[in-house]
């Protein structure tokens, strides 16, 4: 299954304007390739996010556009599994800071909802009966909102639990104007997901999707919205919503990567929670 990651659609690069990159295009065979400049006093830096395929062409058209732009850094992330031969005979590096999550688990929303509870574990099932429960029993207080093409409230909704979840567990998040730029340069390929008790939000994620694909990029979850499991309920909703909207895939966007441990070691909780939404 062949996906165009989001980082190299010009969704992206409007988004990555708005911090004050630029952004190069060139064909290389079938594929357009991204490569983002940010340009400084006499140099710049240059990165290329998860291009399709790396190639000779590739390689020699990041060369070219660093000396045009005096690049000091050139920063390449190939896609997980990639081969990186070429990138080592082509002299480049490999270093432990990724900018992008180097692993992740990517789901097949062409399956039936009765193949995925069959093929998600004991403890995983539980979980989510607990959540619909949940759902079920307080329906009049507790809603999940699908809310494409978020507006400027919905997305301050989102991200006053997204602070939450990050200070609780000590991650780092992007402004929220960040978070606002990307969501509307994604327009109605930006959705957020948000779970509400008597109005307060208590859970929720954004996805963007390109073509047929779609990509689980944050998500946030409140103590009380543990307690209720929501979270999982939440994923469930996503899943059901992708799959009505014809989406063929959900990228969960970054799991625990042993070749980066530290740099990934806070991501152990949720990535045994998105190891419940298992692969055919």
């Amino acid at each position: 299954m062949e996906i165009l990651d989001i980082r190299q659609t010009h969704e992206w690069g409007n988004f990555l304007k708005a911090l004050g990159w630029e952004s190069v295009y060139f064909k290389d065979g079938d594929n357009e390739v991204a490569v983002r400049v940010k340009k400084l006093p006499l140099t710049s830096i240059i990165k290329v996010q998860r291009p399709n395929e790396l190639t000779p062409k590739l390689i020699a058209e990041i060369r070219r556009i660093g000396r045009d732009n005096r690049a000091f850094l050139t920063k390449l992330e190939p896609r997980q599994n990639s081969s990186l031969d070429q990138i080592i005979a082509a002299k480049f590096k490999l270093d432990s800071w990724p900018l992008s999550a180097p692993k992740t688990i990517i789901l097949d929303l062409t399956i039936s909802p009765e193949e995925r509870l069959k093929l998600m574990s004991k403890d995983g099932r539980y979980c989510l009966r607990q959540a619909q429960k949940n759902l079920e029993q307080l329906k009049d207080s507790l809603r999940i909102d699908v809310l494409k093409n978020p507006s400027a409230n919905n997305i301050a909704d989102f991200y006053k639990i997204f602070t939450l979840t990050a200070k609780a567990n000590h991650f780092w998040v992007p402004s929220l104007s960040e978070i606002t730029a990307k969501a509307q340069a994604f327009g109605d390929s930006c959705q957020i997901f948000l779970a509400s008790e008597n109005n307060e939000p208590l859970a929720g994620a954004m996805v963007l999707s390109t073509g047929t694909h779609a990509f689980y990029l944050h998500a946030a979850s409140t103590p009380r919205a543990q307690e209720l499991e929501l979270p999982y309920a939440i994923i469930w909703k996503i899943l059901e919503t992708l799959k009505a909207q014809g989406f063929v895939s959900l990228d969960l966007e970054g799991i625990y990567d042993e070749r980066y441990a530290n740099l990934t070691k806070k991501w152990q909780k949720f990535t045994v929670f998105k190891r419940f939404w298992p692969r055919p």
